[in-house]
């Protein structure tokens, strides 16, 4: 149970971290290098990413739930 708490409480103060930061001059920081904003990426491609990045999520929240037993 101290494991969620803790998780809580570190992804809360990111949040606020996050929001502070964004919100403290109203600028976006931004490189000026080139990138490319509409990568040719196949459906099968971003289907493949999803699901591995839900089951990296799933097996994460997993182990700390174990955790606190």
């Amino acid at each position: 149970m101290k494991n969620h708490q803790r998780l809580f409480a570190i992804l809360i103060s990111t949040s606020i971290l996050i929001v502070a930061c964004m919100g403290s001059a109203g600028r976006t920081a931004e490189s000026n290098r080139a990138r490319e904003r509409n990568p040719g990426v196949s459906d099968a491609d971003i289907t493949t990413l999803v699901d591995g990045n839900n089951a990296f999520a799933l097996d994460v929240y997993q182990a700390l739930r174990s955790q606190g037993d």
